[in-house]
């Protein structure tokens, strides 16, 4: 189920939330992100800002806390729905 898990939430993060954010939220982080597509379009820019520590650290945390928050409650939920499928009747024929 762990890996389940692990790859429903990178999933969602890289492929749905990312997107999204990079999309549509101002910040530095994003910014930053905006301007690597950008590059990787047309070729590298003279404006090129800086990394910080901080950058680095806090890089995809919101799209990860979003995404974790999605899978964790959708995969909880069909595991739990799952486990009752499959035990509700055994309880009953005892």
């Amino acid at each position: 189920m762990f890996q389940q898990n692990s790859l429903a939430h990178t999933g969602i993060r890289e492929y749905l939330i990312g997107p999204v954010l990079v999309l549509s939220l101002p910040g530095k982080q994003y910014e930053l992100r905006r301007q690597g597509i950008k590059e990787a379009a047309e070729g590298p820019s003279a404006d090129v800002s800086k990394l910080t520590w901080g950058d680095i650290r806090s890089r995809k945390v919101l799209d990860s806390s979003i995404s974790g928050a999605l899978a964790g409650g959708v995969l909880n939920t069909w595991k739990r729905e799952l486990l009752s499928l499959y035990f509700s009747p055994a309880l009953i024929l005892l």
